[in-house]
């Protein structure tokens, strides 16, 4: 073991060294401290420098720094065009500006060696405390969502119109947007890094809304892919809302994937919508509805359509025939459950055109652009009839006001049908294909007569010859069955009671598996 002796003489020099290092760093210090009542040689807060200053001249100081600061602009160059607004209405605020007592204390708090080693630091590299500023984000959003809202401009898609027989088109133009997320950040970060003096300058961030469809494409749509026509019967306002109907899908542009609804281009069918009662279906009947008649302009467009090998996405019959195509060749519009659509597969706009000759002859026309072999491959659309439905016996309705001679006739018989409509495609005259295109189902519904029971004596009956509704009464009291359609969207010529193909007393067929929607146009 060690003597005392020993131990006192080793620890005596560690000791004497270390008393020495104090005493140095303490006459270091005591050559290099600040002045009691100044900020000590290389502190800063953010970039001004506090060398020197009393406490008072720091706070004055950095206080008109901060003033400085809160008190720009940001000056935002939105496509050219700059927007000037002050940073502090969008909420930038200096959130902490308590560090001049810090960094007047510096180099003068605790002990020689923590005071000794500042000092040190400080001639190595300068000591600088940031202040933290802050910005609300959502002011700033809602001044580039403003911004946004004034210098957005959306692109315009080539349009075609149709004038004097030839087309026009109208050049696509190129828009611009507003990028806000990016646009708010780049003024937040501007806010927030920048501390210099003078405007906060960003550059929004703007992308070209580049418009779908060309000019070039536009220009594509210049031949007749398709065409058909119907003619149109019945009462004034039937052929008046065929003609509205028609209006209002006449010129429509149809775009390469676009989908396209008839019900969505003519809808509502309602007086206001400038739509007439007229002849309609519902429920195995014909009835008088406003909108009457439209379902012509769906059927003549469908077959169009078909002639032009557009892609057909939905397609419905009528609930009973109608007389101006064959079966299978119409198409029905009723309520939201039945519409005609079709979809542009095609590499240009598709235009529609349509109108009602002063003939009464509706015709559509479909242009687009043509890429079949129109000289040496014909299409051709065939209605084949599977069944033929008698409508069953007449319903009868009994009314004993109206003498025993009285019979009219409320409604013409219609024959129910089942048939295929088939695609036949020719090249040179040489069958290609033939495919089936739909198959669709007709109800029958029989003929509906008033007859009257009250007994009269034959004098009575003598002197009302001369009443109107007697005279129309005998006349149609002829044994015909009215086939003349009256122009509703459901009429064919329907056989006498001597037809054989409609048997006298015959019970009515069963109702067809589809459904009956309420009212088709």
């Amino acid at each position: 073991m060690l003597s005392k002796k020993k131990i006192f003489v080793a620890v005596v020099p560690v000791l004497m060294v270390g008393v020495l290092a104090l005493c140095g760093m303490a006459f270091t210090y005591a050559k290099t401290k600040p002045m009691d009542d100044r900020i000590c040689e290389g502190v800063y807060i953010d970039d001004l420098n506090l060398s020197g200053m009393t406490m008072e001249e720091a706070q004055e100081a950095v206080n008109g720094y901060v003033e400085g600061l809160l008190g720009r602009n940001v000056s935002v160059d939105v496509g050219g065009e700059k927007v000037i607004t002050p940073l502090e209405s969008l909420g930038f605020t200096c959130e902490d500006n308590a560090f001049v007592e810090e960094a007047f204390q510096f180099g003068k708090k605790g002990n020689v060696i923590k005071r000794f080693k500042e000092m040190r630091d400080v001639e190595q590299q300068n000591v600088v405390y940031n202040l933290n500023f802050s910005i609300n984000e959502k002011k700033v959003r809602k001044f580039v969502e403003g911004e946004g809202k004034r210098v957005d401009v959306k692109a315009k898609n080539a349009s075609l119109k149709r004038v004097n027989g030839k087309f026009v088109v109208t050049d696509a133009t190129v828009g611009r947007h507003l990028e806000v997320d990016e646009t708010v950040a780049l003024i937040m970060d501007g806010a927030l890094q920048g501390k210099e003096a003078g405007d906060v300058v960003v550059q929004a961030s703007i992308t070209e809304d580049v418009p779908e469809f060309t000019t070039e494409q536009a220009e594509l749509c210049n031949a007749k892919m398709g065409t058909f026509s119907t003619n149109v019967e019945g009462t004034a306002d039937r052929v008046f809302n065929v003609d509205h109907a028609t209006g209002f899908i006449d010129g429509s542009v149809i775009y390469p994937g676009e989908e396209y609804s008839v019900a969505q281009t003519i809808y509502p069918l309602t007086s206001d919508n400038g739509y007439k009662e007229a002849p309609s279906y519902m429920q195995g009947q014909v009835v008088d509805s406003l909108g009457g008649g439209v379902c012509q302009v769906s059927t003549t467009l469908y077959n169009a359509l078909l002639r032009a090998e557009m892609k057909i996405t939905e397609r419905h019959p009528h609930s009973m025939i109608v007389s101006y195509v064959e079966p299978a060749m119409d198409a029905a519009i009723a309520g939201d459950y039945k519409d005609l659509k079709f979809r542009n597969d095609t590499d240009a706009p598709v235009y529609i055109e349509g109108y009602l000759s002063s003939g009464r002859v509706l015709t559509f026309n479909i242009y687009g652009h043509e890429t079949r072999d129109v000289e040496s491959r014909k299409v051709e659309y065939d209605s084949e009839i599977l069944e033929r439905i008698n409508p069953g016996k007449d319903i009868v309705r009994k009314d004993n006001s109206l003498p025993e001679t009285y019979q009219k006739v409320e409604q013409s018989a219609h024959v129910g049908y089942r048939a295929n409509l088939w695609k036949i495609v020719t090249v040179n005259g040489k069958q290609e294909s033939k495919d089936k295109v739909n198959y669709s189902t007709y109800r029958a519904s029989p003929r509906y007569l008033t007859v009257g029971t009250k007994k009269v004596k034959d004098k009575d009956v003598k002197s009302k010859k001369t009443n109107k509704k007697e005279r129309d009464a005998e006349d149609d009291d002829e044994g015909e069955v009215d086939d003349s359609s009256n122009g509703e969207d459901a009429t064919e010529p329907v056989p006498t009671d001597s037809d054989p193909t409609v048997p006298s007393g015959e019970e009515s067929v069963p109702p067809v598996e589809e459904p009956v929607p309420p009212v088709e146009g």
